[in-house]
């Protein structure tokens, strides 16, 4: 046999072995990923199943759970329970408390809710919350206090808030915004402080919102 048909045979008996190779190497790489959605269904499934159905919150009356919503809007809540120590799979994603008739919000009662996305605790009596009652909620994404009696913030009131990008903060009371404020909620995209009895904004402010907001209601 000719060796320059010998090395042309060799050569398409490598390109085989690489083409055999990449397609072995690819239908691995596919079958550990449906093997990995697989996975992440059986951890919905079981999230689902297990979450909040023995929560402190899920007891009180007028609160219901559905999976990963823990809804106790129309509520006869006057306080709320602390929720801490949950593991991550028992934990909720959306926490509503509208038409509630909460009016002070604990330093504690959010401890440790890593994973919770919405918060609603509008249309309450809410008049006072402590200092880091936010703190461990670093996924936060919306919080409505609209429809309140808040009065007073200060540069603890939105601390750990660091992925908040609403925040409706509507027709509450109050009457000084300072930018050590809203300093904490580095993604914010959407505030709305209208119907506040705002007398003046300050210029650090007003320089915080043009940079950092893609809308703004100042009121």
């Amino acid at each position: 046999m000719p060796e320059r048909l010998k090395v042309y045979r060799a050569r398409r008996y490598t390109n085989a072995q690489t083409y055999l190779f990449y397609f072995l190497f690819y239908i691995l790489i596919c079958a550990m990923n449906a093997a990995a959605a697989a996975d992440d269904d059986a951890d919905d499934d079981d999230d689902t199943a297990a979450c909040c159905v023995s929560d402190v919150m899920c007891d009180k009356p007028g609160c219901r759970c559905t999976g990963k919503l823990v809804d106790c809007s129309n509520s006869v809540l006057t306080e709320l329970p602390s929720v801490s120590n949950i593991t991550r799979t028992r934990q909720p994603r959306v926490i509503i408390l509208t038409n509630s008739s909460l009016s002070h919000l604990p330093g504690d009662v959010f401890t440790s809710l890593h994973w919770l996305a919405r918060l609603l605790i509008n249309n309450n009596s809410l008049s006072s919350i402590e200092a880091h009652a936010f703190t461990d909620l670093s996924n936060l994404l919306e919080l409505d206090l609209s429809n309140n009696l808040i009065s007073h913030l200060d540069a603890s009131t939105f601390e750990g808030l660091v992925s908040l990008r609403h925040l409706n903060f509507y027709n509450n009371r109050l009457q000084l915004l300072r930018n050590s404020f809203l300093s904490p909620l580095i993604s914010i995209h959407h505030l709305i402080l209208a119907s506040n009895p705002l007398p003046d904004v300050s210029g650090d402010v007003i320089s915080f919102l043009l940079t950092s907001l893609v809308t703004c209601s100042p009121g």
